[in-house]
């Protein structure tokens, strides 16, 4: 913490110096109150932003970039869920070279740039993001092509500097934009552990010919997770396709995001398995500084899960559910055939100033439709949220 001062007074002081030091931050968080139909389970009270699925946090950016613009640095410290120090999340230091065409970022990342496919599975993989390094390559107009390398860090007092490279992820690249038409995006991602080694695939399209007609959003992505089955515990391919869409009018915005989880088997499947659907709608209407909104989801193959939250979270959806599917007891958490989750929230937010500064008012439903019933079939979430940006 100490340490984390000295450089806020050093940033400071420069700011002084050079105009090219900029600060931001934000300040969101929340409370709800859950009430289930479980006669054991008492009444919870929640402590985050329950309408968005986010956990409560204050961050403090700044950035610093150079006169000529070849050179800079950002960091970000971020404290959250109350217990939290005020600890570094960002550290991270840039440079160009050949007018622009090459940068190369290293530290502690968190720069996805233009890689989010922005479907169904809504995801950049972190090709941006750890603690390592890449290098991003942008040759012409609308393309980058970046490469990138993270150790695994966390095993970093028993490895030595070659095997954490070994047991490293890699990212490889490529997103381009064709103005007014298409973005195309696809990643290679290699993950080495001692335990497991997995070699992944994305592809995300986003279309833009048809914005200028109200369809703001028309993305879809599909992702191949475990290419390599190179050991016994993760012996199955993931397949993923998601889609998501949105179509404005004046005030008015309607949209929806879509994903399909499928099990490519080695061998036969269990009679519990089911492919992972999941859907969620939204309605939003901008009344000036007051936005009522309606959220609605339901998925099969996974039931109401432990989390309060509404939304498409409520859903109990996640990026890599591969792991869970091969458990010592025969479950498969996620693709359970007698498995399905039901999620309404209505919502209405007070907006100040813009649409990063707000109070917002929901009522989260669940209802687990699974078969048998479970223990805890509803769950019913009263939530004030917030967040302040500065």
């Amino acid at each position: 913490m100490k340490k984390a001062l000295v450089v806020l007074l050093i940033l400071a002081v420069a700011g002084g110096a050079f105009a090219q030091l900029t600060f931001s931050g934000h300040l969101r968080g929340g409370i709800g109150l859950s009430l289930n139909d479980n006669d054991n389970q008492d009444p919870a009270l929640t402590t985050y932003m329950v309408g968005d699925g986010l956990i409560q946090r204050f961050e403090l950016q700044g950035s610093y970039t150079n006169d000529d613009g070849t050179a800079g640095a950002r960091f970000v410290f971020r404290g959250q869920d109350f217990h939290t120090a005020l600890v570094t999340q960002v550290a991270e230091a840039w440079f160009k070279a050949l007018d622009g065409m090459i940068t190369i970022y290293g530290g502690r990342l968190d720069s996805a740039g233009p890689f989010g496919t922005g479907g169904g599975i809504d995801s950049s993989w972190d090709i941006g993001a750890g603690s390592g390094m890449f290098i991003n390559v942008a040759p012409i107009a609308g393309l980058d092509i970046r490469a990138s390398v993270f150790p695994n860090t966390r095993a970093a007092v028993s490895y030595s500097a070659a095997q954490l490279m070994e047991n490293a992820r890699y990212n490889f690249g490529f997103a381009y934009t064709a103005p007014g038409l298409v973005t195309v995006i696809a990643q290679l991602r290699q993950s080495n552990g001692a335990v497991y080694d997995m070699t992944d695939v994305l592809l995300g399209i986003k279309v833009l010919a048809l914005q200028s007609m109200g369809l703001t959003t028309l993305n879809v992505d599909a992702a191949i997770l475990n290419l390599q089955k190179s050991t016994e515990w993760q012996e199955n391919m993931l397949v993923q396709i998601g889609q998501q869409i949105a179509f404005t009018s004046g005030d008015l915005t309607i949209g929806g995001r879509f994903r399909q989880q499928l099990i490519l088997w080695e061998g036969d499947a269990p009679d519990s398995y089911t492919p992972d659907l999941a859907f969620a709608v939204w309605f939003q209407y901008v009344m000036g500084n007051i936005v009522p909104r309606l959220d609605a989801g339901f998925g099969m193959g996974r039931g109401l899960g432990t989390d309060f939250r509404g939304n498409w979270d409520g859903i109990g959806k996640s990026e890599r559910a591969l792991g869970s599917t091969t458990l010592a007891n025969g479950t498969i958490t996620g693709f359970d055939k007698d498995a399905k989750n039901l999620v309404i929230q209505p919502s209405v937010a007070f907006r100040f100033a813009n649409a990063n500064r707000y109070i917002k008012l929901g009522f989260a439903f669940q209802k687990d439709l699974s078969d048998p019933e479970p223990a805890t079939t509803m769950r019913s979430t009263i939530f004030v949220d917030y967040r302040v940006n500065f």
